[in-house]
């Protein structure tokens, strides 16, 4: 990426901000600006990133006639052995109910086409109870034998505000770049089209709402197969003619492509003391969506959730229950099904005496030439106590949990068992200490583990300077580890702040040893 004509234009913009030929009220800017550095070192083992990292960040806003121009620049030097390098500029102006992108932005239109990283431009629109989101540009970059360059555009178009009652539809179409990189057997350009809707009713100030959403989508697995022929064109019902031309004139049918769909119900209710939730989502084996940065088709999942207070602020009762299933048209191998509920219990019959009671079971089925079964059990409490000591608020915890799975290789146990003390030392002074052991069962060996924890934060020079610092030693049979952190922010002045931290983990057995370093730097400066 060229940074001369970005560093042009921001030194344009300072320039103008100490002219006095606008008055503030006319031009204004405002932003956050930062910097960070890191270095890394790791010794009796292979390095897990880079030795070094820098950054560079400006989010400068500029405010002309009441209409915003929010910037953003990063620039990062980054190896490749660990990550991709990347560096960013995106300019995203805002003017009553417009919005525009320039350079590079996140797609955020429904829950199908969000989240995925666009270099171009797009628009948003909300003039009263309608929406409309148009976008386009680059939204994968071509990387020798890992990903093709892939160029992406989206339109939406609503009615109603995404607050409230709305209904949308969106359409999305993606397609890779077959000349931008060498392709192989497993690593072919791709096409997506994608058709989304989505309503969703509320009533009573919010209190209700149901939801739908769906979609549909041709997925193209390999751009170099052959297109449809005039023989499976003619199969093709007269009635649908007409909508096979207007696909293809967008998006090119092939051998290789796939059509499927997906759609997801929800709905929820809030009241005084109560709260529930029910969500259910199908993802078919063929749907696919380029307008999300990972998707995990083949699958169907329910959740629900419940909330209830008995006795206001002294019982509260909680149910959840989480469903899973794939291979929805049983044309796979294998097979999962997984199922899992909880229960708690939230007693606090003083405001200084409190207990928490938790009891889940699930399972799992996987399913191919037999069927194995796992099942799991899963209990925990813990019993809090709040005092004074030498004036000094006080809060003393004991948690035990159990749980146990079982498997076609055998049973497995653990249970864990921790005393922790959370004091005020003083104003300024806070911290805690806890104490616990955990030991495993597995195929009647036992593994028993001592773990020690130490935490304070303290605040000094008239709260500008926050430190904190925690510790935890393991001592477990035949290693022991050491994890340790310290961190420290300095606020200078009220737009500036300087932050450092510090990271080591020292792990010792007699098989090897390693130890793990972890140091940086950032400074910020708001304006």
């Amino acid at each position: 990426m060229r940074l001369k004509p970005v560093i042009g234009l921001l030194l344009g913009l300072l320039i103008l901000g100490t002219g006095d030929r606008l008055s503030a009220q006319t031009f204004k800017i405002s932003g956050t600006a930062g910097t960070y550095g890191e270095v890394y070192k790791m010794q009796g083992r292979e390095a897990r990133r880079d030795p070094t990292r820098g950054q560079v960040y400006i989010r400068p806003v500029v405010t002309v006639f009441n209409m915003s121009f929010p910037f953003e620049i990063m620039v990062s030097t980054e190896e490749t052995r660990f990550r991709q390098p990347f560096n960013r500029f995106g300019i995203n102006p805002r003017w009553r109910w417009m919005t525009f992108h320039a350079g590079d932005f996140n797609a955020r239109v429904n829950s199908y086409i969000s989240g995925v990283h666009i270099r171009g431009g797009g628009i948003d629109l909300e003039p009263k109870f309608l929406h409309i989101n148009i976008m386009a540009g680059r939204s994968q970059k071509a990387v020798p034998n890992s990903y093709f360059k892939r160029n992406l555009w989206a339109v939406q178009m609503g009615i109603g505000r995404r607050t409230g009652t709305h209904w949308s539809v969106a359409l999305l179409h993606a397609a890779d770049d077959s000349t931008s990189i060498a392709a192989t057997d497993d690593l072919t350009p791709q096409e997506n089209l994608l058709l989304t809707t989505e309503f969703e009713l509320r009533l009573f100030r919010g209190k209700f709402r149901i939801g739908a959403e769906g979609a549909g989508s041709l997925h193209s697995l390999d751009e170099r197969s052959a297109a449809l022929d005039t023989l499976a064109e003619d199969q093709i019902p007269q009635q649908y003619q007409g909508l096979f031309n207007k696909i293809s004139s967008i998006f090119t049918p092939r051998l290789s492509t796939r059509a499927d769909y997906s759609y997801k119900v929800a709905t929820a209710l809030r009241l005084r003391r109560a709260n529930f939730q029910i969500r259910y989502a199908w993802f078919g084996p063929g749907f696919m969506s380029f307008g999300v940065p990972y998707l995990v088709n083949d699958r169907t999942q329910f959740n629900a959730n419940s909330r209830v207070q008995i006795i206001p602020r002294k019982v509260t009762l909680s149910v959840r229950f989480n469903s899973y299933h794939d291979n929805l048209r049983d044309n796979k191998g294998v097979t999962n099904s997984r199922n899992y509920w909880q229960t708690g219990l939230n007693l606090r019959p003083l405001e200084t005496l409190g207990m928490n009671l938790s009891y889940g079971r699930g399972t799992r089925i996987k399913e191919d030439s037999m069927r194995v079964t796992f099942e799991g059990t899963r209990m925990a409490s813990e019993l809090w106590k709040k005092f004074l000591l030498f004036g000094r608020r006080q809060t003393v915890r004991l948690a035990y949990s159990y749980q146990n799975s079982k498997q076609w290789r055998g049973e497995y146990d653990a249970t864990n068992a921790t005393l922790r003390l959370d004091s005020e030392w003083s104003s300024k002074l806070r911290g805690g200490i806890s104490a616990g052991t955990a030991l495993t069962t597995f195929q009647g060996q036992k593994v028993q583990v001592s773990i020690f924890g130490l935490q304070f934060r303290h605040q000094g020079f008239r709260r500008k300077l926050a430190t904190s610092f925690s510790t935890s030693f393991r001592n477990g049979k035949g290693y022991h580890s050491l994890s340790s952190q310290l961190s420290s922010r300095l606020r200078l002045t009220r737009a500036d702040g300087v932050r450092l931290a510090f990271r080591r983990l020292d792990y010792i057995r007699p098989s090897g040893t390693f130890h793990e370093s972890i140091a940086s730097i950032s400074v910020d400066h708001r304006f």
